[in-house]
C-alpha cells in the first residue's frame, strides 16, 4: 500500500508540474524589458493626475508618500526595461525627470510635464 500510495503521489506531482508549465509557457521566453515595462506603465496608471501636494505638518503615509513611492517603483522598472529595448527609453527617460524634479524641490509642479510625457510613452 505504501508504494503505491507513494506511486501516486509523485505522479501527482509530476503531473501538477506538466500542467503549471503547460499553462504558464507559451514556447518562448518574454523578455524582461517587456514585463518591466508595462508594469512600468501599470505603476504610473495608479498615480493621480495631477500629483498629490506635499502634506505640511511632516505627516507620513499619506497620498504624496504613496505616490512619491509609486513614482520611484515606476522609474526602476522603465529603466530595467530601456536597458534591454531602446523603444522604453523615452518612458524611462521622461520618469526620471518626474523622479528627479520630486526630490529635489519636493513638489511636482516641474515634474507634471515629465509625468505627462511618460504617460504617453505607455
Amino acid at each position: 500500500m505504501t508504494r503505491s500510495l507513494g506511486g501516486r503521489v509523485v505522479w501527482l506531482v509530476l503531473a501538477g508540474l506538466a500542467a503549471a508549465t503547460a499553462c504558464t509557457s507559451s514556447g518562448a521566453p518574454q523578455p524582461a524589458s517587456a514585463d518591466s515595462g508595462e508594469t512600468a506603465c501599470s505603476v504610473l496608471r495608479r498615480i493621480p493626475d495631477p500629483f498629490p501636494d506635499l502634506p505640511t505638518g511632516g505627516a507620513t503615509g499619506t497620498p504624496y508618500d504613496l505616490n512619491a513611492h509609486r513614482l520611484a517603483a515606476a522609474r526602476l522598472l522603465a529603466a530595467d526595461a530601456a536597458g534591454t529595448d531602446a523603444a522604453r527609453r523615452p518612458l524611462a527617460d521622461a520618469l526620471e525627470g518626474a523622479f528627479r524634479a520630486l526630490t529635489q524641490s519636493q513638489e511636482m509642479s516641474e515634474g507634471q510635464t515629465h509625468l505627462a510625457e511618460a504617460r504617453r510613452h505607455c
